[in-house]
């Protein structure tokens, strides 16, 4: 049984991406992520960079005020899309999804596109 994943932020979201985060039935760990430093921080609320026990899949997560804001910060930060590394925003909320398992990196990606 995995424990479950409690984010350390301050945003309304916060609840709706621990429910998705919790679906996943992995555990979840924090690591350094110094949100401050990117491009576009200013219109950042918050953020935060898990990465589950084995270190097979990141997930980096930017809560912003509006979907507007969020691919901002993605595009203006250059973050990665291929096959071991995509980013996207569902809602104010930017993911960015990592892992060297290309399906686990889909599988993700869907979850948190089509679950509410």
């Amino acid at each position: 049984m995995t424990s479950k994943t409690k984010l350390d932020v301050n945003h309304q979201q916060k609840g709706r991406m621990e429910v998705f985060l919790n679906a996943l039935n992995e555990e979840f760990k924090p690591v350094y992520f110094d949100w401050k430093s990117l491009t576009q921080s200013k219109i950042i609320v918050d953020g935060v960079k898990l990465r589950n026990t084995d270190n097979s899949l990141t997930i980096t997560i930017i809560f912003a005020d509006s979907y507007h804001d969020a691919n901002a910060v993605a595009i203006a930060n250059s973050f990665p899309s291929n096959d071991t590394a995509r980013w996207s925003a569902n809602g104010p909320v930017m993911y960015l999804v990592e892992s060297p398992d290309t399906n686990k990196v889909a599988e993700v990606l869907s979850l948190f596109a089509g679950k509410e």
